[in-house]
C-alpha cells in the first residue's frame, strides 16, 4: 500500500527548501525571510550604539520579539517538512528529523533564535552578552539562497586538504622566524622578545604583512631578518588565495558541466545516446548571449550550427506556418552535412534575453563522423520532419560515413592475413 502524503506538507517544503524555482509563492516567502535576517541583524549590530540604545531601545526590543518568533516558526516548519526530503534518511518520522536537526543548515537556523531565548531566561553578564552577540549567526542563513556563497563553501570543503597543509606551513614558518627573532632581539627588547610565544606577535603581524608597528626589531641582524619575513609573508599568504579561486572556479566548472549535461540529454536528438557521448557534446558547446530581437538564423542563409536553449524564448517563423515558440531545454538549428545541401526555410529570432548553447558545425560533423549512435539518432529526427532542425541528405551522408568504414576495416582485415600469410 504507497505510504499517504501530506500535500500541505509538500507544499511548505518547495516553497522553504527548493531555492532552483521560482513561483511567485517562494520569491515572497525568499524575501520576507532574508528581509527579516537584514532588519533584525541591522537592529543586533544599532543596538550597541549608547545613544541609539537609549533612545530607540523599545524598537529594537520589539525588532528582537518579532525576529526571534519569525525564526523560531520557520524552524519548526523546517524540521516538520524534513521528512518530504528525498534523499534516503530523511522519510523516518522522528529519525529523520532528527538528521535533519544536525545538518548545518538547521543548526544555523537554531542559533538564529535560541540565543536570544537562553537571555530571556539568564541573568546579565559578560558571559550572555557573547551569547547574544550570536544572534549575528543569522547572517549565515542567507547562504541557503545565495549559490556564490554556496559554490564557495563547496570550494573550501573541496579545497580542505590543500587548505590544511598550506596552514601546517604557514605555522611552520611563523614559528621558525619567531624563534629566530627571540634569539636575535630577547637580549635587546627583553620585553617584547622575551620568550617565543611574544616573539609569535611580531611574527603574526609581520607574515600577514600587516604590520602593526608596537613590536618592531632594533638590530641590525633582527632588522634583516624582518625583512625577510615580510617577503616570505607576501609569497606565502598567496598561497591560500590560489587555492581558494581555483577550487571556486573549478566548482562553478563543475556546476555548468552539470548544467549544460542535464540541457543536451534531455533534447531528443541526443536523449537515447550513451553519456560518454553527451558528454563530448558538452565540452564542444560554446556559450552565446543573444539580445532581444537578434536574427539567431535567417531564411536560406548557410546552416552552421545548432543551438540549445538555457534561457530565455525563441520564435520559429516558417512559410505558410504559424509562428512557434521554443524555451528551456529545445534545440534547433542546421547542419549542412554534405555539399549543396538545402538551406534553412525557416527563422529563428530571439524574442527575449536568450542564453544559448552552441554546437558549431564542424564539430556536430566531427561527432556525427564518429558516433554510430549520432548517426542512427539524426535519421530518426530526419524521419521525423523536426521543424526546427534541419540536416539535409543526412541519409546519404551515413551511408557514404559507414562505406568509407566499411573499406577501412577490409583494407585492414587485408593487411592483417596478408602479414600472417608472409609470417
Amino acid at each position: 500500500m504507497p505510504k499517504p502524503t501530506n500535500r500541505f506538507r509538500r507544499q511548505l517544503y518547495i516553497a522553504l527548501e527548493n531555492t532552483q524555482t521560482n513561483r511567485p509563492l517562494q520569491i515572497a516567502l525568499r524575501l520576507l525571510i532574508m528581509g527579516m535576517i537584514v532588519v533584525s541583524i541591522g537592529s543586533v549590530i544599532l543596538e550597541t550604539v549608547p545613544a541609539l540604545a537609549a533612545r530607540f531601545g523599545y524598537v529594537f526590543v520589539t525588532i528582537e520579539i518579532i525576529a526571534v518568533a519569525f525564526f523560531t516558526v520557520e524552524y519548526v516548519a523546517r524540521v516538520w517538512v524534513s521528512v518530504e526530503e528525498r534523499a534516503p534518511g530523511y522519510q523516518h518520522p522522528l529519525w529523520g528529523r532528527l538528521r535533519y536537526m544536525l545538518t548545518p543548515m538547521a543548526l544555523i537556523d537554531l542559533a538564529a533564535f535560541l540565543p536570544s531565548l537562553i537571555t530571556v531566561f539568564s541573568d546579565a553578564g559578560a558571559s550572555w552578552l557573547a551569547m547574544r552577540l550570536l544572534r549575528l549567526a543569522r547572517m549565515l542563513k542567507i547562504m541557503r539562497y545565495s549559490p556564490a556563497l554556496r559554490t564557495l563553501a563547496t570550494a573550501l570543503y573541496t579545497e580542505r586538504r590543500a587548505g590544511l597543509a598550506v596552514l601546517l606551513i604557514m605555522l611552520m614558518v611563523l614559528v621558525s622566524l619567531s624563534t629566530v627573532m627571540w634569539m636575535i632581539e630577547r637580549k635587546a627588547q627583553p620585553e617584547a622578545f622575551g620568550s617565543i610565544p611574544a616573539a609569535m606577535w611580531w611574527g603574526m603581524a609581520t607574515l600577514t604583512t600587516i604590520g602593526y608597528g608596537d613590536v618592531v626589531p632594533t638590530t641590525l641582524l633582527g632588522k634583516v631578518v624582518g625583512s625577510i619575513a615580510g617577503l616570505t609573508g607576501v609569497a606565502m599568504f598567496a598561497l591560500p588565495a590560489a587555492i581558494l579561486a581555483s577550487g571556486f572556479i573549478r566548482e562553478l566548472n563543475r556546476q555548468d558541466f552539470r548544467v549544460t549535461f542535464g540541457v543536451v540529454s534531455q533534447v531528443p536528438l541526443f536523449e537515447d545516446l550513451d553519456p560518454n557521448i553527451i558528454a563530448d557534446v558538452t565540452d564542444r558547446l560554446h556559450m552565446r548571449h543573444i539580445p532581444p530581437r537578434y536574427a539567431i538564423i535567417r531564411r536560406d542563409e548557410e546552416p552552421h550550427a545548432l543551438y540549445f536553449v538555457e534561457t530565455g524564448q525563441v520564435e520559429i517563423i516558417e512559410p505558410l506556418k504559424p509562428a512557434r515558440f521554443l524555451g528551456p531545454g529545445q534545440v534547433f538549428g542546421a547542419i549542412e552535412l554534405q555539399k549543396d545541401s538545402q538551406t534553412p526555410q525557416f527563422t529563428a529570432t530571439a524574442l527575449t534575453d536568450c542564453r544559448l548553447l552552441e554546437l558549431p558545425a564542424d564539430d556536430f560533423i566531427d561527432l556525427f563522423q564518429n558516433y554510430h549512435e549520432l548517426r542512427q539518432a539524426v535519421l530518426r529526427i530526419t524521419r521525423q520532419d523536426h521543424d526546427s532542425l534541419l540536416f539535409e541528405k543526412a541519409e546519404e551522408a551515413v551511408r557514404e560515413i559507414e562505406e568509407a568504414e566499411q573499406a577501412r576495416i577490409a583494407e585492414q582485415e587485408r593487411k592483417l592475413s596478408e602479414h600472417e600469410v608472409s609470417a
